[in-house]
């Protein structure tokens, strides 16, 4: 500003071959401005973190020699936490609603939140500006994403472990709530069973698959899992599971007159159904009250 000052004063004053001089101020004050001047501000965050973590957002910038003024963090249009190295202390915080900010860990460049509540999801931006001589100042942004997912696995509930050539396998895999909702994908031998053999529904899947011979092994065994899965980062598995071609196991206890293995499958799918269907209206009852 002080710069351009002098510049208007130099071309009102100057004359005949004074413009000379004042084409070279005016070139050295442009030179000066540039070298000062703020370049290459990016904002690097993490894009995902769990409900109760702490994360460091980074603001970085080249300040080119130049000296910094301040370096204000917003979530939104609202500010919560400013940097300004000539106040003491230099870093201060803005009151705001679910952000904990630890100024032991965080500075010039960067700024520390802990304890990360779910409805901080949004948009972060920091906002550079340095001192004199080019009071520069450059704003970016980003967004960040708070999961709430337990930890707790899925657990998958088979109808039998041994199946015939031909039979449908059945197989129930249910999880706790989370938000996002977690993806659920079944895996026979570890490849990924193709949707259109899956039924899906609010922490729960069910796959009904018609088995065939190429998927056992020699001595006919297939393993069976169940993953759920948040924005394709946060996976668990139910654990895998053995899954036997009838033939190759052996029958023990086995009664004649009792009931076929499909006929105790059908009973216990049906019981599986009923419990799911249970536990999601009581589930959806408590968030009600």
């Amino acid at each position: 500003i002080e710069c351009h000052r002098h510049v208007f004063q130099t071309l009102f004053l100057a004359g005949g071959s004074d413009m000379a001089i004042a084409h070279i101020f005016i070139t050295l004050c442009i030179l000066l401005v540039e070298v000062g001047s703020l370049h290459n501000v990016k904002l690097a965050l993490p894009r995902v973190v769990r409900v109760g973590d702490t994360a460091t957002l980074l603001c970085q910038y080249d300040l080119e020699g130049a000296p910094l003024y301040t370096v204000k963090w917003y979530r939104g249009n609202h500010e919560f936490y400013r940097y300004t190295p000539k106040e003491s202390p230099p870093g201060r915080v803005f009151p705001f609603e679910g952000i904990t900010v630890d100024l032991s860990a965080s500075g010039a460049k960067q700024v520390s939140l802990v304890n990360i509540p779910l409805h901080m999801s949004g948009v972060f931006s920091c906002e550079v500006s340095a001192d004199a001589p080019s009071f520069s100042t450059k704003y970016v942004s980003d967004h960040l994403t708070v999961l709430d997912i337990p930890d707790t696995r899925p657990m998958m509930i088979i109808m039998d472990n041994r199946y015939r050539e031909g039979e449908f396998l059945t197989v129930n895999c249910t999880t706790d709530r989370s938000h996002p909702p977690r993806k659920l994908t079944f895996y026979i031998n570890n490849v990924p069973v193709p949707n259109e053999f899956v039924m899906e529904w609010d922490g729960g899947a069910m796959l009904q698959a018609r088995l065939s011979r190429s998927q056992f092994s020699a001595r006919g065994e297939m393993r069976l899992k169940c993953v759920a899965s948040t924005l394709g980062l946060y996976n668990i598995s139910s654990g895998s599971v053995p899954i036997w071609l009838e033939q190759h196991k052996l029958h023990q206890g086995h009664k004649t007159g009792s009931h076929s293995s499909a006929d105790k499958r059908c009973m216990l799918l049906g019981m599986v159904v009923w419990m799911s269907s249970c536990v999601h209206f009581w589930s959806s009852y408590i968030e009600a009250t």
